[in-house]
């Protein structure tokens, strides 16, 4: 009941704030706020990568060649896809507020350049950890002016009942609502589907203890160095199923690009050269800007 008032305040505090609600109008004029509606009629019928941070990434040749190709990542992924491939993927779905704490520490040397990245942060009104007034994202603005943030709306988190829940990967129906297994099913899925993207080829959503693709021996851990432990396998592969049947069903393509190093087997796999040819061209805010009819 605590954590329900609390949201419900946060809430209400960030309606009232006269200061951010001039930021987001200024933002808002400027091109650099969205809602992720708009984004569908650039994204619908498009094939996009979409990436985890685990070690299984570097088993895949020449990522540099991604820097034309939509490319979806999470927690502080952007900063050591950059370091490693010299790619800033177009597409970074932020979720919680230690993912960008981490990032913001890990980038203070040698910021990236976001002005080709979508930023994809939960609104104000919606049911999730973090939203876009947090203080997190607040400091990430405040850092990265030239960067293009999107809101939706979700219901956060979803209840492993092994139950599709309603409206799941709908086009164009908010809130979103997910699946509790990995990230494909967390995130990737149901924002893919809202934005009537029709098919995702993944990697490093490895489930194991691979590390990450930049440094093998750096295993999973919270912003305090504490260990973290993967979901059960079971319970895994019961999500993974749900979603595999499901995206058959509706003609959803998902192809993983990692042979072994995954627990993600349900879903074929696709060699990661043949998956550049079905792959489409990199859709960035410039690209788009323009052609959004209103900002005001």
């Amino acid at each position: 009941m605590q954590e329900l008032i609390s949201r419900i305040w946060n809430r209400i505090e960030l309606r009232l704030d006269p200061w951010e609600r001039s930021i987001i109008k200024k933002m808002r004029k400027d091109a650099k706020f969205l809602f992720l509606s708009e984004l569908i009629p650039f994204f619908e019928n498009t094939h996009v990568y979409c990436f985890g941070t685990g070690g299984s990434v570097a088993n895949l040749p020449n990522l540099g060649r991604l820097r034309d190709k939509n490319l979806m990542i999470v927690t502080s992924g952007p900063i050591h896809f950059f370091r490693t491939y010299k790619v800033v993927p177009n597409i970074w779905i932020i979720h919680n507020a230690d993912s960008v704490k981490m990032f913001l520490k890990e980038e203070e040397s040698s910021p990236l350049d976001f002005s080709n990245t979508f930023i994809l942060v939960p609104a104000n009104d919606s049911y999730s950890k973090l939203h876009f007034s947090s203080i997190e994202i607040k400091q990430l603005r405040e850092r990265h002016p030239e960067a293009t943030f999107v809101v939706y709306r979700e219901i956060f988190p979803q209840i492993n009942n092994f139950i599709l829940p309603e409206n799941f990967m709908k086009k164009g129906i908010e809130p979103l609502r997910s699946l509790h297994g990995s990230v494909l099913e967390a995130l990737f899925a149901p924002i893919a589907g809202y934005l009537g993207i029709k098919g995702l080829y993944f990697s490093g959503i490895d489930q194991l203890p691979t590390g990450h693709f930049w440094d093998r021996k750096f295993y999973y851990q919270d912003i305090n160095g504490k260990p973290l432990n993967f979901p059960e396998h079971e319970n895994t592969l019961k999500i993974n199923n749900i979603l595999a049947s499901f995206s058959q069903q509706i003609g959803f393509d998902i192809f993983r690009l990692e042979k072994e190093e995954t627990i993600l087997k349900l879903y074929p796999y696709l060699d990661f050269e043949d998956s550049l040819k079905l792959t489409s061209p990199i859709i960035t805010p410039e690209l788009i800007k323009n052609q959004i009819v209103a900002f005001e």
